[in-house]
C-alpha cells in the first residue's frame, strides 16, 4: 500500500506503526511519483540495505532511512537519499 510522505509523517501514521509493528527504523520508498512504501528495518545498516536495495533494483526511484522514536515519531533523514539517476 502506498502513502504520501505527509501521512508517512503524520501523528496518525505513527499511532498505527507502533500498534501494528514497533518497528526501530524505517525506509520510505518512493515507487511513483509522491507515493511511498513503508518497509521495517530491524538497524541502521538494515534500513541503508533495504533503501539501496529497493533502488538499485529499480523497485523504488528513491528511498531514505529513519530512526523511529518511542509512539512512532520518526527522526529526520538518516545519511544519503539513494536516488535512481
Amino acid at each position: 500500500m502506498t502513502f504520501s510522505i505527509s501521512f508517512l509523517s503524520s501523528g496518525q501514521a505513527a499511532s498505527e506503526r507502533m500498534i501494528a509493528r514497533r518497528p526501530a527504523w524505517v525506509v520510505h520508498a518512493e515507487t511513483s511519483s509522491d507515493l511511498f512504501v513503508e518497509l521495517d528495518a530491524d538497524d541502521q545498516d538494515h534500513a541503508h540495505r533495504l533503501a539501496a536495495h529497493w533502488v538499485s533494483n529499480g523497485l523504488a526511484m528513491t528511498a531514505a532511512a529513519r530512526r523511529v522514536f518511542p509512539y512512532g515519531t520518526l527522526g529526520p533523514v538518516n545519511g544519503r537519499i539513494y536516488c535512481d539517476l
